[in-house]
């Protein structure tokens, strides 16, 4: 019996956590120490499921050296609101889609 597919709920919601703690930005690094997850699994859901919730930046010009993510400002709103993180991220996919169109 293998790893169910798709996203585990318990890592998202624990990367969600330690961006949420550190509003102004943290790098991919120091979000694996804090949720004791490997980086390349916080990169993957960085890169797949929280996409629509983060702003990414990459320092460096031809190698990136450092990625610092945060958590756009709009979800911090939504959260201070007390939605949680599904009705936030059904939220953006429709304003996306929105636009989108």
């Amino acid at each position: 019996m293998g790893r169910k597919p798709g996203f585990d709920k318990a890592k998202v919601n624990a990367i969600l956590q330690a961006l949420l703690a550190n509003p102004d930005g943290i790098w991919l690094r120091r979000i694996a120490a804090e949720t004791k997850l490997h980086p390349s699994t916080v990169t993957k859901y960085i890169d797949g499921a929280l996409r629509a919730l983060v702003d990414d930046t990459v320092l460096g010009d031809k190698k990136p050296f450092l990625r610092v993510i945060r958590l756009k400002p709009i979800v911090i709103e939504k959260l201070q609101e007390g939605k949680n993180f599904d009705q936030v991220l059904k939220y953006l996919e429709m304003v996306n889609k929105i636009r989108n169109e």
